[in-house]
């Protein structure tokens, strides 16, 4: 084996075993460390529940005639908007 062989061997098994004790290192972080969550503030507000099945329908007729409003191509969302305003 050459000199520049070894060289290029020894800077292979450097770089791999600094990868493994890397990969030692964050593994024995993660489990050291508990997980946990904490906000101080909600993720999502919802907004207040409507009291009637009327104004339920009201919402679900605006909630459609945006959704056909932005994508005009949707079927989907045409035939339940056309379902809502004929019931």
């Amino acid at each position: 084996m050459t000199s520049s062989a070894k060289y290029r061997a020894g800077v292979g098994l450097s770089a791999l075993l600094s990868a493994v004790a890397a990969s030692l290192f964050v593994l024995n972080q993660a489990r050291s460390e508990p997980a946990t969550m904490v906000s101080s503030a909600p993720l999502v507000e919802f907004p207040t529940v409507p009291s009637g099945e009327s104004e339920v329908q009201e919402g679900d007729i605006a909630f459609y005639t945006r959704r056909v409003a932005e994508d005009a191509q949707s079927a989907a969302d045409r035939l339940t908007l056309a379902r809502l305003l004929f019931m």
